[in-house]
């Protein structure tokens, strides 16, 4: 049970959800990332990907035995307890700055899709997505589990249904990007440093 959600307990699929919205989700994965880490492996980047997700389960369960062991109610203890309360303040300044990008990118995406697609002023965009953010944030973690649970599915079916229609209507073809290197030469080691 987690303070903030009102006495109800978090189920696994709701506890699963808000981890794939803020890992993956939250733009960490990026088609780019996708073929650099996984595509240009072959059928190896199976092995990548694999490893990358046994890397992200282990590591996001970690962290969140640490939370409930220390009884945490936000991230800081969490950083100090893995990092030292030194290194623990700079990671946690680190991330607080990462989020703030984060969220500026969020908001110039929203600006930039409502110009692009319906023709909208950048600001229409951009005020919408900050209304949303704020409501979900004073909402507390109640309202931001809320509303990763809700956005999350969206998002799977989504990013699916884009593959399969784009694998129908174009097929495979993985011969193109044959002649490219990987950054990370070995697939172990590119579904670690992703993973990581």
């Amino acid at each position: 049970m987690t303070e903030g959600t009102r006495g109800r307990s978090l189920t696994g699929t709701t506890l699963a959800a808000v981890y794939v919205g803020t890992v993956v989700g939250a733009g960490f994965a990026s088609g780019q990332e996708v073929l650099q880490f996984f595509v240009l492996h072959g059928v190896r980047g199976l092995g990548a990907l694999a490893v990358a997700t046994a890397a992200l389960a282990w590591f996001g369960y970690l962290l969140m035995a640490a939370g409930q062991r220390l009884r945490a109610t936000s991230y800081g203890p969490v950083f100090a307890y893995v990092s030292g309360p030194v290194l623990g303040r700079v990671v946690d300044g680190a991330v607080s700055l990462f989020l703030f990008g984060g969220c500026a990118a969020m908001f110039a995406g929203a600006g930039a899709t409502v110009r692009e697609q319906y023709g909208l002023p950048f600001a229409v965009g951009l005020v919408f997505m900050a209304a949303f953010t704020v409501g979900t944030v004073l909402l507390g973690i109640a309202g931001v589990v809320s509303s990763l649970k809700a956005v999350v599915p969206v998002l799977l079916v989504g990013v699916l249904g884009i593959s399969i229609g784009t694998l129908v209507l174009n097929g495979v073809e993985l011969g193109r990007y044959a002649a490219r290197e990987p950054p990370v030469r070995h697939w172990f080691v590119a579904g670690v440093t992703y993973g990581s």
